[in-house]
């Protein structure tokens, strides 16, 4: 008996729109995973969660400057319990309201990037001091260079040799304590115009800053200078 050709064709018809419909379905679940994925990135977070998120990195920053690594470690495992677009979030509150803090952070690390080049600038470079350069007119002045002085390690560091540490070391060091001071000091300036604040008024400051003590004792934000 011969094949049908109206058959045949309808057959081969129905077997080709076969993968179509699947790709079709695959495509469906697709979009309606990255719909959820997307109201989920979107979805709010509650302002107790970055609050806490918030109090985490504080005492993790400050346990990091004081050596208490116990405390931070304590706060890095909370902040891994906690999703990144949080974290996200709580650090930029943070860098708000902690400017001076955050400048502590992040200027030390701009400039020991940044010393090589400075070096550079100044002469000292991979091959040695640079002719013509500042570096070249102070040995010039200098005359001989005793091994281990100053303008030693500089030539030793433009080299990328045993006074590259150190002098990243001491950049990163002068800075990072310049910094942490001036932020201890803006954070003692703004408790103290807060308590000038709260002890004005007509005799009842004393009461008022007894009340506030008992609630501070029991803030870890306050605490923290937060």
């Amino acid at each position: 008996m011969a094949d049908d050709p109206v058959s045949n064709a309808r057959a081969s018809g129905s077997n080709a729109s076969q993968p179509s419909e699947a790709r079709n379905r695959q495509l469906s679940n697709s979009f309606k995973i990255t719909s959820a994925s997307n109201a989920l990135l979107n979805a709010p977070i509650p302002r107790s969660i970055i609050d806490a998120a918030v109090i985490h990195i504080t005492i993790a920053i400050r346990a990091a400057k004081m050596g208490a690594e116990d405390a931070w470690a304590i706060a890095i495992q909370a902040l891994k319990k906690l999703d990144l677009r949080t974290i996200a979030k709580a650090a930029m509150e943070w860098m708000k309201a902690h400017p001076w803090e955050t400048a502590a952070l992040l200027v030390p690390l701009v400039l020991v990037a940044c010393t090589p080049a400075f070096l550079g600038l100044a002469g000292f470079t991979a091959g040695g001091v640079a002719a013509g350069s500042i570096a070249a007119g102070i040995q010039a002045g200098i005359g001989n260079v005793v091994a281990g002085s100053v303008f030693a390690t500089l030539t030793s560091a433009g080299m990328a040799g045993y006074g590259l540490p150190i002098v990243l070391g001491g950049v990163g060091g002068i800075s990072s304590a310049v910094g942490w001071g001036i932020a201890a000091w803006k954070r003692w300036r703004n408790d103290s115009d807060q308590a000038d604040g709260d002890g004005d008024g007509d005799g009842r400051g004393d009461k008022h800053a007894g009340d506030e003590g008992a609630e501070t004792t029991q803030s870890v934000p306050r605490l923290l200078g937060g």
